[in-house]
């Protein structure tokens, strides 16, 4: 299945339509979610609630997204 482009997104913002995302922070589930037709994958700040376990996302850092980025 192809991924959208920026271009795509452009295009749904246009047109008004929905696309398909999920929040993924490892591997495993982004592999998963890659065999779906899941169009994109979000990872982002509330790592820190998800998985850190914090009450909130200001304390997550640029590093700890980038870090769960390469893992997915």
């Amino acid at each position: 299945m192809k991924k959208p482009t920026i271009n795509d997104l452009k295009q749904h913002k246009i047109d008004g339509t929905k696309f398909k995302m999920i929040t993924v922070y490892d591997h495993q589930i982004a592999s998963i979610v890659n065999r779906t037709n899941i169009d994109m994958i979000l990872v982002g700040d509330s790592l820190g609630m998800i998985i850190k376990g914090e009450e909130g996302t200001n304390g997550v850092t640029i590093d700890e997204i980038q870090y769960h980025l390469k893992c997915v």
